[in-house]
């Protein structure tokens, strides 16, 4: 943010001229902002400058651009200058020299709400990639982001972005996975009230998602990512409990544990199916396309031979049991080395099922 005027006028002497000629500033007072703009300066100058004197020096230059703009708005004046800009563009510079120093989230958060104060969503959006970028394992900055997106911008397209990219750095935090359970309820209840207001019909596979198919999803997701599971129960319950009809949600929250408690005579839940066990005879046909795969992928990868491909396509069709040898094909025929990892792997398969099938 330091640009060339505030290099070459890093104290505002043009823009206090400008302010002193439109009678908004007295003469005394552009002297006496110079004087006190030069002691912060030279505060900053020193071999080590603290944080506090350069919130010192934000907070004046803002006090400061609010005594402009009163003096402004009383004479009712609409002629603008390079003084009416100074003052905040002063405090951004300012704060980025601060954070050259510290990287601190504080600083960011600050900077953020100076920016969003005056009206600037383009900087907002570029400060908030650049801090989450440079402190991506703090939750609470992925939760002030989206809130900014979905309720200064409306963009709750956006606002989810941000909250699954901040659970992929924060996968265990339960406020974070409660923050997204209360977004997607409430743009739900947005979504339900806009409906409702407009009475529009329901298309089919709407109802689905009207019952709350997306945040019992995020519920189930984040109960099987946390640790503390009880202590994040009672978060989204919590959570819940400011919503109406919400009853696919809360049985997601509560489990079927939950479920089954509340209904004494339900019946267990069925046992998982046992994976039936393969015949020799499925074995050795298993063991025969691994090896048509592999041949077949070794010719097509070396002569790209029209009956190898559809020897190489036969065998990937009709072998749903040999993922390795389907893949040893895919990759091969797509242009790997004919010994690549993938054949080796497709051969490692084929001896696997042969030792199966002499045991």
């Amino acid at each position: 943010m330091a640009s060339e005027s505030f290099v070459q006028d890093g104290l505002g002497r043009s823009a206090l001229v400008d302010l002193e000629t439109r009678g908004l500033l007295t003469g005394g007072e552009c002297k006496a902002i110079l004087v006190k703009r030069e002691r912060f300066e030279l505060a900053l100058a020193d071999a080590a400058p603290t944080k506090a004197s350069f919130l010192r020096y934000v907070a004046y230059e803002l006090k400061l651009d609010e005594v402009i703009r009163h003096r402004k708005g009383a004479a009712k004046r609409r002629t603008r200058g390079v003084g009416d800009f100074f003052c905040v563009r002063h405090a951004y510079a300012l704060y980025e020299r601060a954070l050259s120093r510290w990287d601190d989230l504080d600083l960011w958060l600050e900077y953020v709400a100076l920016a969003s104060k005056n009206g600037a969503p383009k900087m907002v959006g570029r400060l908030f990639a650049r801090a989450t970028a440079a402190h991506a394992t703090e939750p609470r900055l992925w939760v002030r982001a989206a809130q900014w997106e979905y309720a200064d911008q409306g963009n709750a397209r956006g606002a989810r972005r941000l909250l699954q990219r901040g659970l992929r750095f924060n996968g265990k935090d339960a406020r974070l996975w409660n923050q997204y359970l209360s977004f997607e309820l409430r743009y739900l209840d947005q979504l339900r009230k806009r409906r409702d207001t407009l009475q529009v019909r329901a298309m089919t596979g709407d109802e689905a998602f009207f019952r709350g198919e997306i945040p019992a999803a995020v519920a189930r997701a984040g109960l099987g990512a946390v640790d503390d599971v009880a202590g994040t129960r009672a978060l989204f319950l919590a959570t819940c409990g400011a919503f109406e009809d919400v009853d696919a949600v809360l049985a997601a929250v509560r489990g079927p544990a939950a479920a089954a408690d509340d209904d004494d005579d339900a019946a267990p839940p069925p046992p998982p199916p046992r994976k039936r066990k393969r015949t020799r005879r499925e074995l050795r046909a298993t063991l025969v396309l691994c090896r048509t795969a592999r041949a077949a992928a070794l010719a097509a990868a070396g002569g790209r031979d029209a009956a190898a491909d559809r020897a190489a396509k036969r065998a990937f069709d009709t072998c749903p049991d040999s993922e390795r040898a389907a893949a040893a094909f895919a990759l091969t025929a797509a242009g790997a080395p004919p010994r690549a990892a993938p054949l080796a792997a497709a051969a490692a398969h084929a001896r696997n099922v042969r030792a199966r099938i002499s045991a």
